[in-house]
């Protein structure tokens, strides 16, 4: 069957129509994030609010190191910051759907997740490591064998398995402070969680709850945007090494120790 070029151009024309608005339609017709941010004057950063010092909610309203440094990037775009608060798990996804512009919520660069975002340079380094009550009798990790310990869905306590913990089972959670309520119940006997945060668990404990002394990884936290939105990602890395050299980064972490 023979076919006109008119109607395999008008094809392919109806084609483009059909999937453009698919790839468009969350940046509103913008060529990009930085575009679109530059234009409208808005930006919305995604995070998990559960994380203290990183992004907690205190007094109704999200804050913390990572938001701080997020109004440092909006202020630089001229752009007023949105904060959208996202189940961990979900913060790349929803990234890749444009649901946010990009996410700042103590997020570990790995081989994986550099599959499907675009990191920063890194602007803190923390390691893991567990948390457990007092008075159980845990104090390593050979006390755990068997136990159950708690980690929060999609983080990377959530995707590496340490060798020494291997006979454990794990626990998922959304949120850090669902796995904390199951620690204080004793439905899990540790929860893996960053160092700062840790600090934090403990802190806010009084006293039901201590650090263990082993720590599991070292790891270093970035910015996270969706692959190509290149404009955005050298803002971000020249705020990132902007804040370091001139101490205002050093300042924002003193500020919730």
């Amino acid at each position: 069957m023979r076919v006109s070029l008119k109607k395999c151009l008008m094809f392919s024309t109806l084609v483009l129509v059909l999937l453009l608005p698919g790839c468009l339609k969350n940046k509103s017709g913008y060529s990009s994030v930085y575009d679109r941010a530059k234009k409208t004057g808005k930006i919305i950063v995604g995070t998990s609010a559960n994380c203290e010092p990183f992004e907690y909610v205190f007094n109704g309203k999200i804050q913390g190191i990572d938001i701080d440094i997020a109004n440092i990037i909006a202020k630089r775009l001229s752009s007023n910051l949105e904060v959208k608060d996202i189940i961990f798990d979900n913060l790349i996804s929803d990234l890749n759907d444009y649901e946010c512009d990009f996410v700042a919520s103590a997020m570990s660069i790995n081989d994986l997740r550099s599959e499907e975002v675009d990191f920063s340079e890194p602007y803190y380094v923390n390691s893991q490591r567990l948390v457990v009550l007092s008075g159980t009798g845990i104090h390593n990790f050979d006390d755990l064998f068997m136990k159950n310990i708690a980690v929060q869905k999609g983080t990377t306590s959530d995707m590496y398995v340490n060798p020494k913990l291997k006979d454990s089972t794990f626990i998922q959670y959304d949120r850090y402070d669902e796995a904390v309520n199951s620690l204080l119940n004793q439905e899990v006997s540790a929860i893996i969680v960053d160092d700062f945060t840790a600090d934090k668990i403990v802190e806010r404990s009084g006293g039901k709850i201590f650090k263990l002394s082993n720590s599991l990884a070292m790891e270093s936290y970035a910015i996270a945007v969706s692959k190509g939105e290149t404009e955005l990602l050298q803002v971000i890395n020249n705020v990132i090494r902007e804040i370091k050299d001139n101490g205002e980064l050093e300042n924002i972490i003193n500020s919730y120790k």
